[in-house]
């Protein structure tokens, strides 16, 4: 594999920005133009480098044929944020755009999928659920899958066990920062309802450690999804808590099931 870092200027962002890749040698696959995409989507007081720092993924792709892309996202959610960047448009519309003129990706969405860990995990469920149509495989690793669950009560020592530093208004600010006064009930950020207005779907899969602080709020949303009948869902659980070592087992898992 080899490992290519991307700096550029974005038109959405109006900033200079990041981005990591992992691509087949080239050498190897003369004869391939078109490889499937993976975006791999980050936590909350993460960045576009933590996939690859973290976790074993370059030996885990090694034999798969697959292009894998990481960018950074800050702690906006995923959103086009009330106060700051719109990074939902970034996502969506610009980072594909111009991953699609930088590398040889399918333009098949059975040759597309989106992953993430925590708020990356959301990340990934947001887009394959607000765009069913684009992917073939969605899946969370430790998501936050009901963000008014999550960011209610403020709790610091939630931080501690999430790993982040931040003062006793920290989740609160990010909030603000990125969903102002909104009620996200019902919107293009509530998974459950996004889940309950679709017909067509691509396969999801979600991860939690059974240790995760976050495993109740997973627990919820599985139930709520093996409710809904015709979804091709499943929800995988294993010891673990809120940390790398499992995140590492989950991306390992995710990618033997991409049949590449």
């Amino acid at each position: 594999m080899t490992l290519i870092t991307v700096n550029f200027k974005s038109n959405v962002l109006h900033k200079s920005t990041s981005l990591c890749a992992i691509i087949p040698e080239v050498i190897e696959n003369l004869n391939q133009t078109n490889f499937p995409v993976l975006y791999l989507l980050h936590g909350m007081g993460d960045d576009y480098t933590k996939w690859f720092r973290r976790t074993n993924i370059e030996q885990f792709a090694r034999n798969k044929k697959i292009i894998i892309i990481s960018a950074d996202f800050e702690t906006s959610f995923y959103s086009n944020m009330a106060y700051g960047n719109n990074y939902w448009d970034f996502l969506t519309q610009e980072l594909p755009q111009i991953c699609n003129k930088l590398f040889p990706i399918s333009p098949s969405p059975q040759d597309h999928y989106v992953a993430g860990m925590s708020m990356g995990g959301f990340g990934a469920f947001k887009w394959g659920l607000n765009e069913p149509n684009r992917f073939h495989m969605v899946a969370s690793f430790s998501g936050v899958m009901n963000l008014n669950k999550f960011f209610k009560g403020n709790d610091t020592k939630l931080l501690k066990k999430l790993n982040l530093v931040g003062n006793n208004n920290y989740l609160t600010n990010v909030y603000q920062q990125d969903f102002g006064n909104s009620n996200l009930k019902n919107s293009p950020n509530d998974l459950e309802y996004l889940l309950s207005q679709q017909t067509s779907l691509p396969q999801l899969f979600q991860y939690c450690g059974t240790e995760d602080p976050l495993f109740t709020i997973n627990k919820e949303f599985s139930d709520y999804a093996t409710s809904i009948k015709g979804t091709n869902y499943s929800f995988i659980t294993a010891p673990g808590s809120h940390e790398w070592n499992y995140w590492n087992k989950c991306i390992k898992d995710f990618l033997n099931k991409i049949p590449v």
